[in-house]
């Protein structure tokens, strides 16, 4: 995919699910396209061997060619800033987002105090549809750096961001508030849960069932956790949960019909298939779901 078509693709995500017409342009997807003022002395000369020619791969464009060779230099390198840096980059120019979140989370916990990466993992959280994340991200940036020159970009997605959350949530500013950190720390959850951080994501979902027990979205995702830890019943029931709330619900069909064939149950399955084909109910991904569960 080319460098326009991809940040077409990234952009009208962003503006069907949450119609956001601004972006921040990221610091870190072209800091490889510049020279690093901070010294390569100190770092071990294997790297800095194998670091260099990646780096020209993604200037030059060859970005999916550079990351075999940084991902291996993640791997004996986990903590290593320069290295984070490369390798979000490049995620970022093949359109891996999902991989480009993650270097970026390791990267910003390496580097707690640069501006550039904390508005790097905020923008890393909208391109993947976390939007109280990105706002959370975003509003840190502008409470730490309130001189800093991006800050009247950063206020411009801060609207945005805020219009597109209280659509989905119409209650007035307290209500909104108190929401938005429930939002957020279930997106948390499933960021969590994306990158296999399953017990982080079981205790932030527990904590969350305390405040809200029917939650759908989070009966949903406890559902996944439960089975990727090889507790089938439990998985079944919180799908039978979500059943028992909204007959229709694409995920809990999708995913109750999954774990049944997964263990041999075919026979139970086979109703649900018809009621997930005929489900009328409204999802984001309804098409992608009911496809990855018939395939």
């Amino acid at each position: 995919m080319q460098a326009k078509e991809k940040q077409d693709a990234a952009e009208a995500s962003i503006i069907k699910h949450n119609r956001l017409k601004t972006r921040y342009e990221l610091a870190s997807r072209t800091a490889m396209g510049k020279k690093h003022s901070r010294s390569l002395d100190n770092l071990p000369r294997r790297l800095v061997n194998k670091l260099g020619p990646a780096v020209e791969l993604i200037e030059q464009g060859d970005a999916a060619e550079a990351v075999p060779t940084l991902e291996e230099l993640e791997a004996r390198y986990p903590k290593q800033p320069i290295v984070l840096e490369a390798l979000s980059a490049a995620y970022y120019e093949v359109g891996d987002m999902r991989s480009y979140l993650r270097t970026l989370r390791k990267l910003s916990r390496a580097t707690p105090n640069r501006p550039d990466i904390v508005l790097a993992l905020a923008d890393a959280y909208m391109v993947n549809d976390f939007l109280a994340l990105a706002l959370f991200g975003f509003r840190k940036f502008l409470k730490r750096w309130p001189q800093h020159e991006e800050v009247e970009k950063v206020n411009k997605i801060i609207v945005e961001l805020e219009e597109a959350l209280r659509e989905m949530m119409p209650e007035g500013d307290l209500e909104f508030e108190e929401n938005l950190d429930f939002v957020r720390l279930h997106e948390e959850a499933q960021v969590c849960l994306n990158l296999g951080e399953l017990q982080r994501a079981k205790s932030i979902l527990r904590k969350l069932q305390r405040q809200k027990p029917d939650f759908p979205p989070l009966l949903n995702n406890l559902s996944q956790i439960y089975w990727m830890e090889g507790d089938m019943e439990r998985a079944l029931e919180s799908t039978q949960e979500v059943l028992d709330i909204e007959p229709d619900n694409i995920h809990a069909l999708g995913n109750r019909i999954r774990f049944l064939y997964l263990a041999g149950r075919q026979a139970e399955a086979a109703p649900l298939v018809e009621r997930l084909k005929a489900s009328q109910a409204t999802a984001s991904d309804r098409w992608k779901k009911i496809a990855e569960t018939l395939a």
